[in-house]
């Protein structure tokens, strides 16, 4: 919702984005549908993503698996 909101705020002042990996134009007139499309299945693979990682950390805790992040990073 927030990229929609910010790509109609572009499209007001006549600046238009592209999105080269989907072919769309945010000045054509069926972009906005596309990009509607786009953004729910993005939000939806975000979501099952979410659901997918939090089932397996669940099963894992259920296993008495217990994974520990212990390297220190930027070193």
């Amino acid at each position: 919702m927030d990229s929609l909101q910010n790509i109609r705020k572009l499209k007001e002042k006549n600046i238009g984005v592209y999105f080269e990996k989907e072919g769309v134009y945010t000045l054509e007139g069926t972009s906005e549908l596309f990009i509607t499309i786009l953004g729910s299945q993005a939000q939806e693979k975000s979501r099952n993503l979410s659901e997918n990682t939090r089932w397996c950390l669940v099963r894992q805790f259920e296993n008495s698996i217990v994974s520990v992040n212990h390297k220190k990073s930027g070193i």
